[in-house]
């Protein structure tokens, strides 16, 4: 970003640097995402690719970028057009660079608007406007009879079972045509179940009663925030009506960004994370240790140590489609361990880059890229894997967990830890605290990738900083409320941009930093001012193993995305993304379409007036 005299902003300590690094890279993945892919995935088998995915992918990656972005800034380019082409003189490397720009602009118009949820929801717990589980007729008495295998009248009321068919399938092993219709909520068919045994045919029954009786009313509640759905439960269709609260809050976390922007690097972004960042580790210390003071609300069996044992202990076999499979031959597993790194890691976004852009050029990359990568790992393995997880583990037990958490990231952060809390003491503080954890560790990445755009303008076109946060907020706010009105938009833009987009750029980068512009050279480069050298060894692993790695994840992803639908025919009924092939669909793919197109279009723009001012 340039100055009135022509040099570009700096970062003004290197501890400011390395917070907003972590600020960028930490999100709400950590606390939500992860938990939930562990759980799903083998829990502590799990961290074998994942670790395996970090040291041999992810932290080569994050020193390439890191240099990469010293690189470029250095001469004149905070992100990845200019930078690519100083890499690679081609007439297509510019281009290739606009993934850099694209993809932090996409994911940053649906990530913004997630984010203003945080904060909202963190408003109504704190001003106890959630809803009430006592409203649903379960209390903690309920779930301590769950836990003893006992399941009250009351409990059922309002389900589509009753007395007999739930007899009839602990007793016998029978579903009932009403029984086999509730179970479809845990995705178990009739074979499934006729092979369980009594207890986990009970423990099945109870976590489907705690799902819809406990957290779906949650669940709606968040559907109703989000305007999906009417007040009384109805599907709203294509174009969702948020309430006022709802759109208020995001137009404060929109103007809240464009002030930290507006103010520039060292004067808004560092400040913001020398202040969120502490601050988010002393409220998620917070809450470590509240969940691990609970004891046994509900039962001697059940507790937080329960739930870490869930997540951590290795089950090296889990079920998939229908039968067992050994946890480091499924090929999906590995590509939710590496899916997962890039994004808590942010790699493959053109966000490190550009953050790294502002280094003085002998700066050390080594020892804070790592810093960077510690901090986030830190926060997502020791602290992520401490809130949501042991805390639900206490209140519903392992079963119900598990399903909890394999419905996803917004299932687990909204609807289920808001029932938790209520169960607590101090539950409406702990609850606002909660949610204004995840608003911090969403805001800091939020400003991180609006800055690339941002970047881009100040150093090819020369605008003053004023008039590229301006240009940047006149496309960012229209083109959330695709996210706002429009059913199926949010998930369309973190299909393409979120998870397919990354992996894509960092193998482009991988090769051109490596096989094109010159191992040795980049190497050179990141050793350059390192207070820490990196062992030879990441060396042959950024030039061999992490592109193959890359390439496997690519791969694999087309394969299960993209192939296996066209193959079963769903394709034309669920769409490449899953969300169907309706209008709103096509017009979030359109506009995908059109956003690339355009700033591939102003990086020509760019690039000629560069040329114009050589000749002139």
């Amino acid at each position: 970003m340039a100055n009135s005299n022509g040099t570009r902003e700096r970062w003004a300590t290197r501890i400011g640097l390395v917070l907003a690094m972590a600020g960028n890279a930490i999100g709400i993945g950590n606390f939500l995402r992860f938990p939930g892919q562990a759980a799903s995935n083998g829990g502590g088998a799990f961290m074998i690719p994942y670790f395996i995915a970090l040291i041999f992918m992810a932290i080569p990656l994050m020193w390439l970028e890191w240099a990469q972005g010293r690189y470029g800034g250095a001469r004149g380019h905070g992100t990845t057009p200019g930078m690519f082409h100083l890499m690679w003189r081609s007439r297509i490397s510019k281009y290739l660079g606009v993934l850099g720009l694209f993809l932090p602009t996409a994911i940053l118009i649906y990530y913004s608007y997630l984010t203003s949820w945080t904060i909202g929801y963190s408003i109504y717990a704190l001003f106890n406007q959630l809803p009430k589980v006592q409203e649903t007729g379960i209390t903690k008495d309920d779930l301590s009879a769950l836990a003893r295998g006992e399941i009250r009248d009351h409990v059922i009321q309002g389900l589509p079972i009753t007395r007999d068919d739930i007899d009839q399938l602990i007793n016998q092993g029978i579903a009932t045509q009403k029984m086999s219709e509730f179970l479809k909520t845990l995705n178990l068919s009739e074979e499934e179940i006729s092979r369980l045994d009594s207890t986990q045919r009970l423990e099945k029954l109870e976590a489907a009663i705690i799902k819809e009786k406990v957290v779906k009313p949650f669940d709606n509640a968040r559907k109703a925030y989000a305007g999906a759905i009417t007040p009384d439960g109805k599907p709203r269709g294509d174009i969702f009506r948020p309430p006022l609260f709802t759109y208020l809050v995001f137009l404060g976390v929109f103007a809240f960004s464009l002030f930290v922007l507006v103010r520039g690097i060292s004067g808004g972004i560092e400040v913001l994370a020398k202040v969120g960042m502490p601050l988010l580790f002393i409220l998620a210390v917070i809450l470590v240790i509240r969940v691990f003071t609970l004891g046994h609300p509900v039962s001697e069996a059940l507790g937080p140590l329960n739930g870490l044992a869930f997540l951590w202990e290795p089950k090296w076999f889990i079920e998939r489609n229908g039968r067992e499979v050994f946890v480091l031959l499924d090929p999906q597993v590995w590509l939710a361990a590496a899916g997962q790194i890039f994004f808590t890691l942010s790699l493959g976004m053109g966000a490190i880059q550009c953050y790294a852009s502002y280094l003085r050029e002998n700066d050390d990359v080594a020892l804070t890229g790592l810093s960077t990568t510690a901090a986030n790992e830190f926060a997502e393995v020791v602290l992520g894997g401490s809130i949501a997880i042991p805390a639900a583990a206490t209140f519903f037990g392992i079963t119900a967990t598990q399903v909890i958490a394999a419905q996803g990231t917004f299932y687990l952060g909204f609807a289920s830890m808001p029932p938790v809390f209520e169960f607590m003491p101090l539950g409406q503080v702990l609850g606002a605290l909660w949610f204004f954890l995840l608003f911090i560790a969403a805001i800091t990445s939020v400003v991180a990738l609006a800055q690339p755009l941002i970047a881009f303008l100040q150093d090819e076109f020369g605008l003053p900083k004023g008039k590229a946060v301006a240009i940047l907020g006149a496309l960012w706010l229209p083109s959330t409320h695709l996210c706002i009105f429009l059913s199926g938009s949010l998930d369309v833009m973190d299909f393409w941009a979120g998870t397919f987009g990354p992996p894509l750029l960092a193998l482009i980068e991988v090769v051109l930093m490596m096989w094109i512009f010159g191992a040795d050279k980049i190497w050179a480069e990141i050793l350059r001012g390192a207070q820490l050298r990196p062992p030879r060894f990441f060396y042959y692993s950024a030039k061999y193993i992490a592109p193959l790695m890359l390439m496997f994840v690519l791969g694999f992803w087309v394969w299960l995305n993209i192939i296996v639908p066209i193959l079963n025919g769903t394709i034309l009924q669920q769409g490449v993304e899953g969300q169907g092939t309706g209008w709103t669909v096509w017009l979030t793919r359109l506009f995908l379409l059109a956003l690339f197109i355009g700033l591939c279009l102003m990086v020509r723009a760019a690039f000629k007036r560069k040329r114009e001012e050589v000749v002139a």
